[in-house]
């Protein structure tokens, strides 16, 4: 019973601390193989042997598993022959061994698909957040082009406005219409801030 104890003692801590995997799988095929060994002389040590399977379905590939299992099917046999045990107790071990074995396995494809449905809702969720990176660029971007567009058209419109409006000056004594071309330039300069401004806002 202090084999099996040990066995299993060591499969928690090694599960606990994430010992490499050849710690845990001699940890597990001490407890099947002590399990196997008692359950000739008492035949509730068969769960012992339940539980490598079940440990080793959760940690290993099947090959590996199976070697557990395996260890203490052939620690019960030859226990059942050293006292005289009946046979039935083979089966009975086997079946145990089987069937968790199947149910660590069931469990480990359990947590490789929730891990791998984690990865994916993570690379989604980046993906989402580079994407709408990408788009509050281009807006960005297209603000920026617009910005330059309204800017330049206003300037240009205002240069020529200002330089009409210095041609008059020097050319004639017409203060008048020299006055309504700045004050045309004026009307430019206050809409192409009020476009920008919009713009921006935007």
């Amino acid at each position: 019973m202090g084999i099996a104890a040990i066995g299993w003692l060591g499969w928690m801590a090694s599960r606990r601390l994430r010992a490499p995997g050849h710690t845990t799988w001699c940890f597990l095929a001490l407890l099947a193989a002590s399990g196997g060994a008692l359950a000739a002389l008492a035949p509730n040590a068969i769960t012992f042997m339940a539980v490598a399977g079940l440990g080793a379905g959760i940690a290993f590939e099947w090959l590996p598993a199976l070697g557990v299992g395996a260890l203490g099917v052939v620690a019960l046999a030859a226990a059942t022959l050293a006292v005289s045990a009946p046979g039935v107790l083979v089966a009975e071990g086997a079946l145990s061994v089987v069937v968790g074995l199947m149910v660590g396995a069931s469990r480990r494809q359990y947590v490789e698909r929730t891990f791998q449905a984690e990865q994916l809702l993570a690379e989604r969720v980046r993906a989402d957040a580079e994407r709408d990176r990408a788009t509050a660029l281009a807006e960005r971007n297209r603000i920026g082009r617009e910005v330059h567009d309204v800017l330049a058209h206003s300037l240009g419109a205002l240069s020529v406005q200002l330089d009409a409006a210095d041609a008059l000056l020097e050319q004639s004594d017409d203060p008048a219409k020299a006055r309504q071309l700045v004050q045309q330039a004026r009307r430019l300069a206050v809409q192409g801030l009020e476009e920008t401004r919009q713009a921006v806002h935007a």
